[in-house]
């Protein structure tokens, strides 16, 4: 959480930085105000050594409409001599891309989450996220594609 409110300071670009919970989930986001004016609100998620992939919730693939939202995903596995990657993703990309990967695990399983049907567990793998590496961009522009 920390790490990226500090890359969003260290590049200039914000009038004002806040770290806060989200009214909706109850979960810790950043808020921004971005040189436009906007404001911006950072989901973050993060993944160690120890996982994979970045772990969220069926529910948080309903886009909100109340502030632009992007999702920073924060990979800390990385080595001592490198820094930990990020991926700022637009949430109406992320959005779309947890249901169309969801929607295809289904299908997989004759249309049934296999061993725990009623989770709302979703798995974001680093490969579907790695074009937005490093994208601080989607905060001041809201670009959609990269």
């Amino acid at each position: 959480m920390h790490l990226v409110a500090f890359e969003i300071c260290r590049r200039g670009g914000t009038k004002d930085v806040k770290i806060d919970k989200d009214p909706k989930s109850g979960q810790n986001i950043i808020s921004v105000t971005v040189q436009s004016g906007e404001r911006v609100v950072v989901r973050v998620k993060t993944k160690s050594s120890t996982s994979h992939n970045w772990h969220a919730h069926l529910h948080e693939a309903e886009p909100t409409s109340d502030q632009r939202r992007v999702w920073a995903l924060v990979d800390v596995s990385s080595t001592s001599e490198q820094l930990s990657s990020v991926f700022v993703v637009p949430e109406e990309w992320m959005v779309e891309d947890i249901k169309r990967a969801h929607e295809a695990f289904l299908q997989s399983h004759g249309g049934t989450r296999p061993v725990t049907p009623d989770s709302d567990h979703h798995a974001i793998a680093r490969d579907r996220v790695e074009q937005w590496k490093d994208a601080w961009h989607v905060l001041s522009t809201g670009t959609t594609s990269d």
